[in-house]
């Protein structure tokens, strides 16, 4: 029989067949398995050293930040002290009496900052402690804080400096430590004592030792002679202490741990890192910070592990993402691998007969042809067979069919994780973009902050910045030299460091006022340093943060002191206009009055001027002036103000444009040559006028500030523009009225002669010159005749236009050099320098005949006939040795001349 034989045959080949695919199967999955295991060690190490970097960093930083707030809480406990010690030595050199103000101050201290555990006054001649207690001021003596105390301020007597002590026993409970911050307090004359400020050491240790959601960390502060400051419970069951003999603070000890021991030595030396080391048996993270307001060193110890689980997140969405790709593999492999075995097994167990058949179904079968059948007409042990070659068929369509679904899932996958990179990858884009544009922003923020200075330092007005205590932040050059200080000697200083009282009373009011309101204001502020006092127009206004809630107060003022003193001047010139107007006829007020509208409308002008200021909301975009930036003759920068100022509608109109076209053509020279002589380091004014050319051709007189300043690294010219148009035509008004005032102040209203002061004044200088010189001099007295009749007969109008008339004949036969008065009444003088009695008698004579012969007609229609009497003397050849004497003789000529009968002229001397 053949069918044992076949049998035994095809055993034996499936077993070999089983035997290789076995083989190869598990070599191939040998081989994936070693790629995944290389793969996933390389990612776990990747991992590893993430979280490594990520727990230093994370813990360097909250270290950092720790020691921040710590020092910004003794910063606030020495501003106590300080504060406190300023105003009672503010108090106390007043005239002011000590424990007038105590309690209340002392409460105020101790409320303003809850670290500070007790808020003293120590008496330092006697030893006397006064502070607040439960029951009110109480006052005790205590030789042994004065003593410890007393010791630390050996040389502090600068008021307002602070000094620390070494950590003491506190006097209220000997067994807690603390430090004190001491300020002096002084008279002027020597030191009365000082006020202290406590902070209890379990205070620092409790903020120092706050919980960071770390498991097992603890934190503690040493000095630089590793002595404990303060620590947690749980650090001081960590660490391992040594008693000090001179001091009442343990020392921290490393013990046999060398790499500990040297890490303390870097630690006390003021290093600042992140390290990790074996404490007691575990790895552990130790970072450490110096403290700059005290000599001191926070460190943080926290569990390794408990830093790792800090960043749990990052390591479990890195270890997400190994797992899914260990899985794409392996499902990809055995997606591969079992189906292969399986139809490998079918097909080994099934292959015994005939090899032509088995050829030409595995033909069939590797041409795709899953469905073909072996011949029906097969029988016995080939009909078996074939039966098991059809299913066999079958079976390998289906798995090719599953194959190719899980070559699809494959591919699925793979693109699910291509996706994955991608997606990465364009995150990793995204941050660099974020990264440069930040940098870009802070180079940006830079510039504009230099600008900003450079405006801000240029701008005549006072700018500065307080915050909400009233400390200055910053002030600009104008500030520093009203102030006569620097900078630094200004900042972090209140009004009251720096102002008379009365001054800083007024600026502090003003400031709360803004602060209260939440809103910008304006105040006309009057200061006085030294002798001459100003006055500022003020404009404060409140800085916001991103929420809305105020952190400083902004000041800008403009000295307004001469616009105070030209309003001054200008009421001052009314009211003696108006006392003037008073003395004079209803000819007069007419023409007064129109001055007086003139000033109304001055005072109009004045007040829209001082209406159309602009009102400050930032330093730069509200200020009062035009601000323009030149760089290469290239306009760079313009505010609103200049915009409007050069009739343009926005600012971009005129950046890009050469400066020379902006400026009037006569003035574009000179203007040149400033520039070029500033840029090279010459000698030019800072401030001066000079008259630009507006975008409609409108000539703007201005005035000009201008000074240096880098921009992008070239360097360029900042100029603070204000127009003076208004200002120029307000001195000239003045001008005008104080010529106005003038003139009326000399000249008679009626007849527009010289009054008599005026004659006066002129006769004593003119006398005066004549004797120096040995020159003439002589006056004529003349006086209407019978003016009291024409007074009476035609009333006093008619013989005011009278003396009007008479006054014109006079003036018009006198020189330039002469002077025509009204001494009073109808009584007028000439007097006529260098002029010898001859002369002057022949002008007499020629006066007295052209009004006896001239017509003089009424506003009636009415003609009145008038004559003139005149008396003349003159010198030398009158023996007059004062100007009393020469017109005492002309006087006597002119009463010789109406006794003679009037109509004539007498001379004091014997000519006629």
């Amino acid at each position: 029989m053949r069918l044992p034989v076949l049998s035994r045959f095809s055993h034996r080949l499936m077993v070999l067949l089983a035997l290789i695919m076995i083989g190869l199967s598990g070599g191939y999955a040998y081989l994936v398995w070693q790629v995944m295991a290389e793969t996933s060690i390389e990612m776990e190490h990747d991992v590893q050293q993430v979280m490594a970097e990520q727990a230093t960093g994370f813990i360097g930083r909250l270290v950092k930040t720790r020691t921040e707030l710590l020092d910004a809480q003794l910063e606030r406990v020495a501003s106590v002290a300080g504060d406190g010690a300023k105003v009672m030595s503010r108090h106390l050199q007043r005239g002011g009496v000590l424990g007038e103000s105590l309690s209340g101050l002392l409460s105020a201290l101790a409320g303003r900052d809850t670290w500070a555990g007790r808020v003293y006054f120590l008496d330092a001649s006697t030893g006397n402690v006064s502070e607040v207690g439960l029951t009110g001021m109480q006052t005790y003596n205590d030789k042994l804080l004065q003593s410890r105390l007393l010791s630390t301020t050996m040389g502090l007597a600068t008021v307002g400096e602070v000094r620390w002590t070494e950590p003491l026993s506190s006097t209220a409970n000997r067994n807690r430590l603390v430090v004190v911050a001491l300020s002096p307090v002084s008279d002027g004359k020597k030191v009365l004592g000082f006020v202290g400020a406590e902070i209890p050491l379990i205070q620092l240790a409790i903020d120092s030792g706050r919980d960071d959601g770390f498991s097992g960390n603890y934190s503690f502060v040493i000095d630089a002679r590793k002595r404990l400051i303060a620590t947690n419970p749980v650090g001081r069951n960590q660490l391992d202490l040594v008693s000090s003999q001179n001091s009442v603070l343990p020392l921290v000890s490393a013990g046999s741990n060398k790499a500990y021991d040297q890490l303390l030595g870097k630690i006390a030396a003021g290093d600042t890192g992140v390290m990790k080391l074996e404490l007691r048996n575990e790895p552990r993270y130790v970072a450490f910070h110096p403290m700059y307001k005290m000599p001191w060193r926070l460190i943080m110890v926290v569990p390794a592990d408990a830093a790792v689980a800090a960043i749990t997140p990052l390591s479990d969405a890195l270890a997400d993402g190994q797992a899914r790709a260990l899985r794409v593999i392996l499902l990809g492999v055995l997606a591969i691998l079992l189906p292969v075995v399986v139809i490998g097994l079918l097909l080994i167990r099934y292959m015994t007969h005939p090899i032509a058949a088995l050829i030409d179904g595995a033909n069939q079968i590797a041409g795709g042809n899953y469905a073909y059948r072996m011949p029906a007409r097969m029988g016995g042990e080939f009909r078996q067979l074939a039966q098991a070659f059809d299913a066999m068929s079958e079976k390998i369509g289906r798995t090719v069919a599953e194959m190719t679904a899980a070559s699809g899932a494959e591919r699925v996958a793979n693109q699910r994780l291509r996706d994955s990179i991608a997606e990465l990858e364009s995150l990793n884009m995204v941050l660099r973009d974020e990264t440069e544009q930040r940098r870009r922003a802070e180079t940006a923020l830079r510039e504009s902050e230099g600008r900003l200075k450079a405006i801000v330092s240029h701008a005549r007005a006072l700018i500065y910045l307080k915050d909400l205590q009233g400390r200055y932040l910053l002030a600009n050059e104008p500030m520093q030299t009203l102030l006569q200080c620097t900078e630094q000697q200004i900042l972090d200083k209140t009004d009251a460091d720096l102002f008379p009282p009365i001054v800083t009373l007024q600026l502090q009011r003003n400031d709360q006022t803004v602060i209260s309101n939440r809103t910008a204001g304006e105040f006309e502020e009057n200061i006085t340093l030294g002798v001459e006092p100003r006055i500022f127009l003020t404009s404060k206004f409140l800085l916001s943060d991103g929420k809305g809630r105020p952190y400083a107060l902004g000041g800008i003022a403009t000295d307004i002191t001469a616009r105070k003193r030209a309003e001054a001047e200008l009421r001052q010139t009314k009211d003696n206009l108006d006392r003037i107007v008073e003395q004079r006829t209803d000819a007069l007020k007419k023409a007064n009055t129109q001055l007086a509208l003139e000033i109304e409308e001055r005072n109009r002008t004045l007040t829209e001027l001082q209406e159309s200021e602009s009102r400050y909301a930032l330093l730069v975009e509200n200020i009062h002036d035009g601000v323009l930036v030149v760089q290469g003759q290239q306009i760079i920068y313009v505010n609103q103000v200049m915009a409007d100022m050069l009739d343009a509608d926005m600012p971009s109109q005129l950046i890009g444009r050469p400066m020379l076209d902006l400026v009037a053509p006569d003035e574009r020279i000179k203007l040149q040559e400033r520039y070029e002589a500033r840029l090279s380091g010459g000698s030019v004014e800072s401030v001066y006028e000079s008259t630009l050319l507006s975008l409609k051709g409108r000539r703007v007189e201005v005035e000009l500030s201008v000074g240096l300043a880098r921009f992008k690294g070239e360097t360029g010219t900042v100029a603070v523009l204000r127009d003076i148009a208004l200002r120029k035509a307000a001195e000239v008004a003045l001008q005008r009225a104080n010529a106005e005032l003038m003139r009326m102040s000399v000249m008679d209203s009626l007849t527009g002669l010289y009054n008599r002061r005026y004659l006066m004044s002129t006769l004593d200088a003119e006398f005066a010159r004549a004797m120096r010189h040995g020159v003439s001099l002589s006056v004529l007295m003349i006086d209407v005749d019978y003016f009291k009749n024409i007074n009476d007969s035609y009333g006093h109008q008619c013989g005011d236009q009278v003396l009007m008339q008479v006054a014109n004949l006079i003036q018009s036969r006198t020189r330039q050099s002469d002077t025509a008065a009204r001494y009073g009444g109808e009584e007028l003088t000439l007097l006529l320098p260098e002029t010898d009695l001859l002369s002057a008698r022949l002008l007499a004579d020629s006066l007295c005949k052209l009004i006896a012969e001239t017509p003089f007609k009424l506003e009636d229609g009415q003609s009145v006939q008038v004559t003139v009497s005149i008396g003349v003397a003159g010198i030398p050849i009158c023996k007059a040795d004062s100007v009393s004497q020469l017109l005492e003789l002309a006087d006597e000529s002119l009463y010789r001349a109406k006794r003679l009968g009037r109509n004539r002229v007498e001379v004091a001397a014997a000519l006629n």
